[in-house]
């Protein structure tokens, strides 16, 4: 985590959740430590407790190209969630687009939490609250639609919101969500019959 609004996600996450948070950074010297932001100094700015955030900062060696070594980094720790900043800034397709985040996001087995420099904040800036109303969650085939619900009540659950909205998307035809994920939650569905699968999920991510 090296970017101000991601490390303000995971700090907040790691609050709502009761988490251990581990600041993890790549083939770098010892003094790089004291570079990594810490979360002692932005609970204090929230007004919260120094310690109400079990943190860590870890420097980690192993091998040439830094997303190997994270990758390595990771396995070690085993982490439940994994947070990162991209430097793709346009859209959600250049976000996605050739970033170091993307190609941690896939080889890691936890969820990727990733953050671009102008994504929209789910985190108060004066209090450090989590104010998550809605999740867009684009739906595929019956194993990809389970398995995006239940992250997505995963995140919901840590987040510890019972207002929040779940927007099933569903491009091409009309999709089935697995309902019996969906006991206790809000949400509705949305079928987009014809159209551009990221299209699609571009234009409804604006809106959600």
């Amino acid at each position: 985590v090296d970017e101000a609004r991601s490390f303000d996600h995971s700090v907040a996450l790691a609050r709502a959740s009761g988490a251990r948070l581990i600041s993890l950074h790549a083939n770098a010297g010892d003094s790089a430590v004291a570079q990594m932001r810490d979360a002692a100094t932005l609970l204090e700015r929230w007004g919260l407790p120094r310690d109400s955030v079990t943190f860590e900062k870890r420097v980690h060696r192993c091998c040439d190209d830094p997303v190997e070594t994270i990758l390595d980094g990771l396995n070690r720790i085993q982490p439940d969630l994994v947070v990162a900043a991209t430097h793709q800034r346009n859209s959600i397709a250049r976000f996605f687009a050739g970033s170091r985040a993307e190609a941690i996001a896939h080889n890691v087995t936890a969820p990727p939490l990733l953050f671009s420099s102008d994504a929209r904040s789910f985190v108060r800036d004066d209090t450090g609250t989590l104010a998550l109303k809605r999740v867009l969650v684009p739906l595929g085939d019956d194993v990809e639609s389970a398995a995006a619900v239940r992250t997505a009540t995963w995140l919901a659950n840590l987040v510890g919101s019972e207002s929040i909205e779940l927007v099933l998307l569903h491009v091409g035809g009309r999709g089935e969500p697995p309902t019996a994920d969906l006991d206790g939650y809000t949400w509705r569905l949305e079928n987009v019959v014809d159209g551009d699968v990221l299209g699609s999920i571009l234009a409804h991510a604006e809106t959600a």
